[in-house]
């Protein structure tokens, strides 16, 4: 049995700490890992920032700043005439949102390294540097996916051969839909949601069910008319020794749209202002001995639901048992 080490205050090599600002010292700074970092795409299937960015699309800001509460009622108004009299102003409109302001926090993670564990790696530095990147990501994923999930109107459904979990989806889109004045756009179904539909049509006898079995994401964003359906895979490390899907048995229908404003309607955005360096993301590098080196990953951002409330809908899917 090995004893833990004592707790002195320091980062044991190896391990992932959050990082505070004490750490982002512009000396520190390495700009050819930050060009790196932010250029490197994911491989893996669920491209953790492409996932996060459709989630949650990034919107440029100051660290401090304001948005408006998306409340579509104004915009969707009918009025009794748009016609002018002679000698009259057309009749004047305006739209008020709830004025919100707001300001990015700053993340970070660190990661000691003992340099003779790495002494025959010429690109540690860029490894560890992904490391990071995507623990980062991780997170930010994991706070949209729940940001989205407490804003969202639920409704249970239980999937077998006699459902139709394409109309069930549907449905709920055209709900969300009345309520907001247009429909969600896109749809995010976790894995094992994804998994119970394909389970529901499987013993389904009829052509439109061996149709829909056989169903792409993007083959189903075209049935429901929504710009994308996503499946997320991600999972994440929820104890010491267990790991859970980031969305699981939840399909998420919302309206986002890519190069937003802060104020467009969409019902969440990522807002990100700039590090130090100017750009999104900052890699330090900080030599703490001559066998410890720390790097560190920074950005500024917060992730807010920016619509009213009954705007998002959400599906909690279980699976009956077959006969």
């Amino acid at each position: 049995m090995e004893l833990l080490k004592a707790d002195n205050g320091n980062p044991i090599p190896g391990v992932v700490y959050a990082a505070n600002s004490s750490r982002f010292v512009e000396a520190n700074l390495r700009q050819d890992l930050t060009t790196y970092g932010i250029g490197f795409r994911d491989p893996d299937a669920d491209k953790l920032e492409e996932m996060l960015e459709f989630v949650a699309p990034s919107i440029d800001t100051p660290e401090r700043f304001s948005f408006k509460k998306a409340d579509n009622a104004q915009a969707f108004l009918m009025d009794d005439t748009i016609i002018r009299s002679s000698g009259q102003d057309f009749k004047r409109v305006e739209y008020t949102g709830t004025e919100v302001d707001a300001r990015t926090d700053n993340k970070g993670l660190v990661m000691r390294v003992d340099l003779d564990d790495v002494k025959n790696d010429p690109n540690w530095e860029q490894r560890y540097t992904i490391l990071l990147k995507n623990r980062v990501f991780r997170g930010e994923l994991g706070i949209g996916v729940a940001i989205l999930g407490s804003a969202a109107t639920n409704s249970a459904k239980t999937w077998n051969s006699s459902s139709n979990p394409d109309q069930d989806v549907a449905d709920m889109i055209d709900a969300g839909g009345d309520v907001r004045g247009m429909d969600a756009n896109r749809i995010l179904f976790g894995k094992q949601a994804w998994s119970y539909r394909r389970a529901a049509y499987g013993p389904q006898n009829n052509a439109a069910a061996g149709a829909q079995y056989h169903f792409k994401p993007q083959d189903l964003a075209d049935w429901l008319s929504a710009d994308e359906v996503r499946v997320a895979k991600s999972r994440y490390q929820s104890s010491a020794s267990a790991k859970s899907k980031l969305v699981g048995a939840l399909v998420l229908a919302f309206y986002a749209e890519k190069g937003v404003t802060k104020d467009d309607p969409s019902d969440i955005k990522r807002f990100v202002s700039p590090c130090q360096n100017g750009q999104k993301m900052a890699v330090y590098v900080h030599q703490v001995s001559a066998k410890l080196v720390d790097i560190t990953v920074e950005m500024h951002s917060r992730i807010v639901a920016t619509s009213a409330s009954g705007f998002v809908r959400k599906l909690t899917v279980s699976q009956a048992q077959q006969a």
